[in-house]
């Protein structure tokens, strides 16, 4: 079972990687100047829902592969994002977030 997928892996199924996750990969096989990345996939959330746990090594392993494929150390010149993405865009989200903020 696999939970994590690097950008250039060519897997792209919007069901397992997200909205985001997907395009990345789109991307990446596009040629489009991207930085390197990994996602966790929705297989691995499932799993943490029902278990409480992480692929902790998966993750440690392609956050060891991102950095040697970047040339930096987290911490050391490697800064990440973390995102969030569903299969299908849910309009509204940000409309309702804004209008929570706003109090």
């Amino acid at each position: 079972m696999d939970y994590i997928y690097t950008s250039d892996s060519g897997f792209s199924k919007k069901s397992e990687l997200g909205n985001k996750g997907a395009n990345l990969v789109l991307m990446t096989q596009l040629g489009l100047p991207i930085p390197g990345g990994f996602v966790v996939s929705i297989t691995a959330y499932k799993h943490w829902l029902k278990s409480g746990l992480l692929p902790e090594d998966a993750i440690a392993e392609a956050m060891t592969e991102l950095e040697q494929k970047m040339g930096r150390r987290l911490g050391a010149g490697l800064e990440v994002s973390v995102r969030s993405s569903a299969p299908v865009s849910m309009p509204g989200m940000m409309k309702i977030n804004i209008l929570s903020m706003q109090g």
